[in-house]
Protein backbone atom coordinates (compact mmCIF):
# COMPACT_ATOMS: atom_id res chain seq x y z
CA UNK A 1 0.00 0.00 0.00
CA UNK A 2 1.78 3.49 -1.09
CA UNK A 3 -0.02 6.09 0.94
CA UNK A 4 -2.12 5.17 4.12
CA UNK A 5 -5.33 6.17 4.39
CA UNK A 6 -7.96 6.92 7.35
CA UNK A 7 -10.12 3.96 6.65
CA UNK A 8 -13.33 3.87 8.12
CA UNK A 9 -14.79 0.59 9.96
CA UNK A 10 -15.60 -1.70 7.19
CA UNK A 11 -18.74 -2.98 8.89
CA UNK A 12 -20.49 0.40 10.18
CA UNK A 13 -18.48 3.11 8.35
CA UNK A 14 -17.54 4.63 11.14
CA UNK A 15 -14.67 7.15 10.87
CA UNK A 16 -11.17 5.70 12.62
CA UNK A 17 -8.38 8.48 13.16
CA UNK A 18 -5.43 6.67 12.46
CA UNK A 19 -3.33 7.64 15.70
CA UNK A 20 0.43 6.93 13.91
CA UNK A 21 -0.09 9.75 11.47
CA UNK A 22 2.69 11.58 10.93
CA UNK A 23 4.51 9.89 13.78
CA UNK A 24 5.04 6.12 12.95
CA UNK A 25 5.34 6.51 9.43
CA UNK A 26 3.61 4.97 6.07
CA UNK A 27 1.00 2.58 8.53
CA UNK A 28 -2.40 2.34 9.73
CA UNK A 29 -2.78 2.13 13.55
CA UNK A 30 -6.44 2.64 13.92
CA UNK A 31 -8.12 4.39 17.20
CA UNK A 32 -10.59 2.48 18.99
CA UNK A 33 -10.36 -0.69 16.13
CA UNK A 34 -8.18 -3.08 15.03
CA UNK A 35 -6.90 -3.37 11.26
CA UNK A 36 -6.90 -6.43 9.39
CA UNK A 37 -4.86 -7.35 6.66
CA UNK A 38 -5.14 -10.24 3.92
CA UNK A 39 -4.77 -11.49 0.60
CA UNK A 40 -5.07 -14.92 -1.40
CA UNK A 41 -7.99 -16.90 0.19
CA UNK A 42 -9.07 -20.27 -1.80
CA UNK A 43 -12.23 -20.08 -3.20
CA UNK A 44 -13.13 -16.16 -2.52
CA UNK A 45 -13.85 -14.62 -6.22
CA UNK A 46 -12.01 -11.19 -5.07
CA UNK A 47 -9.18 -12.43 -3.35
CA UNK A 48 -8.34 -15.63 -4.83
CA UNK A 49 -5.68 -14.80 -7.62
CA UNK A 50 -2.60 -13.88 -5.83
CA UNK A 51 -0.32 -10.83 -4.96
CA UNK A 52 -2.25 -8.31 -3.71
CA UNK A 53 -3.10 -7.25 0.30
CA UNK A 54 -6.38 -6.29 1.18
CA UNK A 55 -6.66 -4.00 4.27
CA UNK A 56 -9.52 -3.43 6.75
CA UNK A 57 -10.28 -1.93 9.68
CA UNK A 58 -13.22 -2.80 12.27
CA UNK A 59 -13.95 -0.78 14.85
CA UNK A 60 -13.86 -2.28 18.62
CA UNK A 61 -18.01 -1.70 18.32
CA UNK A 62 -18.55 -3.83 15.61
CA UNK A 63 -15.66 -6.63 16.87
CA UNK A 64 -16.98 -6.63 20.51
CA UNK A 65 -20.30 -6.88 18.90
CA UNK A 66 -19.38 -9.99 16.07
CA UNK A 67 -17.56 -11.85 18.90
CA UNK A 68 -20.96 -11.59 20.85
CA UNK A 69 -22.63 -12.72 18.37
CA UNK A 70 -21.04 -15.45 17.31
CA UNK A 71 -19.93 -14.07 14.08
CA UNK A 72 -16.50 -14.04 14.67
CA UNK A 73 -14.14 -16.08 16.91
CA UNK A 74 -10.64 -14.64 19.07
CA UNK A 75 -8.28 -17.64 19.45
CA UNK A 76 -5.21 -17.63 21.56
CA UNK A 77 -1.87 -16.49 20.31
CA UNK A 78 0.64 -19.73 20.14
CA UNK A 79 3.93 -17.61 20.22
CA UNK A 80 3.50 -16.36 24.04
Amino acid sequence: MSEIQELPCIVCNKELDNIASGRLGNINQPMKGTEFIGGGEYGSRITDYGGAKFYVNVCDDCLEKALNEKRAYERPRKDG
